[in-house]
């Protein structure tokens, strides 16, 4: 059976490794302290420096993954930084095409006003044009019908010149004679003198017919070249405003032309500002996104940090559990009462059948290094402890080549093996024993040709000639000779 100590460092182990083991906000529990009468086997010094390296694997492991989920967590942060340089610089560009748009709303607003002035001056121009045709036209119709009363009055003068050019080519055929005759014809002098009177009465009424007749041409010519001349003016008027139309049309394409351009212009600062927009938002998702990302990774990286807090605790503790019990196992070496005199484990046989180092194995026929040395004896023979010392193995099955086997260890890294035993030894794993207390009986288990003790020796942890423990001691060598131990 274990002893009540054994039991006790297995619970530190226990408590030990239950540390290590805890979930992510449990807490550390302290490891176990042993009572001043606890002992301490090498076995369990040897288990608690394989539950230390085993606790600092795992440190080394969440220190990695610690590690590595700072690198994420940095990378999330500057993943979120970027994120938020663009979404700052999108933002500037937004502002800056809204300025653009307002500036280009604006300039199209002051083309479509100076579009439709240049409409308004187009219409007054038109209308103005329009009046001088009617003018042009009014002008037209007055100078036909002045033309036609001049032609009348023309064709009036003509037959009255050509009536009064006969008259006086009557009278001057006729000669004085013809007017006397009307004269003489009166037969009275007051008829006469009438006669007389209408005779020159007519004449002056034909001249000042004629005269009146030329005037009134001359008047209507007078008339007619004013009309012509006012015709020419308008038609130069009408030119002129025609070419201001013209101008006026020009200014107005090229008003609308640039006003297309800026029409042009703000649908595609629109059409970009739609696109910004739409990147503003994506980019609002990828910070979402990546804020998130990064609070997760944060979370991961507080508990592996803490996790590397806790097994960093347990780490501490499963070390200072280890030193203690090194101190103890120390102290409790140190307590024993050895001798500079070794016991010899099997007293009375002292005739060896193989001794420590090179050899041919007796079973495979080839050459091997002996690690201890063989002592032939009787199945059951007691066999005892070299040394005083604390038992720190006890095998539990004779499946080794060793077969059924017990180490002790005496202090100052010196271990010995007694191996082959007839049956479990009778000693227990940490326990103390003293020089010459009888451990067990040899036997014939395990890779033996026959019945003997296999006794080793090693010193920290290096096999060595156990024969040299036994200065003055003669045993007899397997060739038939004496051997001196020491």
């Amino acid at each position: 059976m274990r002893s009540r100590s054994h039991v006790k460092l297995i619970a530190l182990l226990l408590a030990v490794v239950l540390t290590m083991l805890l979930l992510p906000g449990t807490g550390v529990v302290p490891a176990m302290a042993t009572s001043a009468d606890d002992e301490v086997t090498q076995d369990d010094i040897d288990n608690l420096e394989d539950d230390l390296a085993s606790i600092q694997a795992q440190k080394s492991e969440v220190d990695r993954q610690l590690a590595a989920a700072r690198n994420d967590l940095a990378s999330a942060k500057q993943a979120v930084d970027l994120v938020m340089a663009k979404i700052t610089l999108t933002e500037s560009q937004i502002a800056k095409t809204q300025e653009l748009i307002q500036a280009t709303q604006l300039r199209i607003n002051e083309l479509n006003k100076q579009i439709n002035e240049k409409n308004a001056e187009i219409d007054m121009t038109q209308q103005e044009i329009t009046r001088s045709e009617q003018q042009i036209e009014e002008f037209n119709t007055q100078i036909t019908e002045k033309e036609s009363e001049i032609t009348q009055l023309e064709q009036e003068e003509a037959d009255q010149t050509d009536t009064y050019y006969a008259n006086v080519r009557w009278m001057e055929e006729t000669g004085p004679v013809s007017y006397l005759a009307i004269l003489f014809k009166s037969s009275t002098f007051s008829e006469m003198l009438d006669q007389a009177t209408v005779i020159m009465d007519v004449m002056d009424y034909s001249q000042e017919v004629i005269a009146e007749m030329r005037l009134t041409q001359a008047k209507l010519g007078a008339a007619r070249d004013a009309l012509q001349m006012s015709l020419g003016q308008q038609n130069v008027l009408k030119e002129q405003l025609v070419v201001q139309k013209s101008d006026l049309e020009t200014q107005k394409a090229a008003l609308d032309e640039e006003t297309q351009a800026a029409e042009a212009e703000n649908a595609r600062l629109q059409q970009s500002q739609n696109a910004l927009q739409t990147e503003r938002q994506q980019r609002e998702k990828e910070y979402q996104d990546a804020l998130a990302l990064m609070n997760q990774v944060a979370a991961s990286e507080s508990e592996f940090a803490a996790e590397a807090a806790r097994i960093a605790a347990a780490e501490q503790e499963a070390a200072k559990a280890l030193k203690d019990a090194e101190e103890k196992y120390r102290n409790q070496l140190a307590a024993l009462q050895n001798t500079g005199d070794w016991y010899w484990p099997v007293p009375g046989y002292t005739d060896l059948s193989s001794l420590f180092g090179g050899r041919i194995d007796p079973i495979s026929g080839v050459p091997d290094n002996h690690t201890g040395t063989d002592i032939p004896c009787p199945i059951g023979t007691q066999v005892r402890s070299a040394q005083g010392g604390l038992v720190t193995f006890v095998s539990q099955n004779d499946s080794t080549s060793y077969g059924w086997y017990v180490m002790v260890a005496h202090g100052n890294g010196y271990v010995t093996l007694y191996a082959h035993l007839s049956q479990k030894a009778i000693v227990a794993e940490g326990q103390s024993v003293s020089k010459g207390q009888v451990i067990g009986y040899s036997g014939n288990t395990g890779r033996t040709t026959g019945p003997h003790l296999h006794f080793e020796l090693r010193i920290n942890g290096i096999r060595a000639d156990v024969l040299s423990m036994y200065p003055g001691y003669i045993f007899k060598s397997p060739n038939g000779g004496t051997i001196m131990g020491g």
